[in-house]
């Protein structure tokens, strides 16, 4: 898999850990901090929230399926 490859794929992920960031920050030439927040242990899907990916819609229609066992 080349670089741009995993590039892509990790700007894809909704979560990220702190090793996967950190790769991405060294070696992603478009790389733009305010499209990731850091989460911490708020979740355990990981450390860093991809902005660019998440939404609020799909997380409240999530959590809506779940409490109604749809």
């Amino acid at each position: 898999m080349t670089v741009a490859e995993l590039v892509k794929k990790l700007n894809e992920l909704t979560y990220l850990n702190k090793k996967q960031n950190s790769w991405l920050v060294s070696n992603d030439s478009n790389f733009d901090s305010l499209d990731f927040s850091y989460i911490g242990d708020y979740s355990k899907q990981g450390d860093y929230l991809n902005l660019q990916v998440y939404t609020e819609y799909l997380h409240h229609e999530y959590v809506h399926r779940m409490e109604c066992g749809i």
